[in-house]
């Protein structure tokens, strides 16, 4: 049947806000390293909005907590072999 859709929002600019339905930035940011390392490759000079420090800085910090494997999809050629 019909899913829900779930849309984990992680910074809108600079804003910082909590209430029932939203929390900004996303409390996960600095500690899942699939969250944080796209966006450190993406906007690593944009600063948390909490923290002050910048997205780059936070990764490099996890990064030696919690690496990731970077995994490269093919869907096209890995159809045919």
């Amino acid at each position: 049947g019909p899913r829900t859709m779930d849309l984990d929002l992680l910074l809108v600019g600079d804003r910082v806000m909590r209430d029932a339905d939203i929390v900004l930035p996303h409390e996960e940011i600095s500690s899942q390293a699939f969250v944080l390392r796209p966006l450190a490759e993406i906007a690593g000079e944009r600063r948390h909005p909490v923290s002050g420090d910048t997205l780059a800085a936070m990764w490099a910090r996890l990064d030696d907590a919690a690496p990731l494997r970077r995994v490269n999809l093919d869907p096209v050629n890995d159809a045919r072999n």
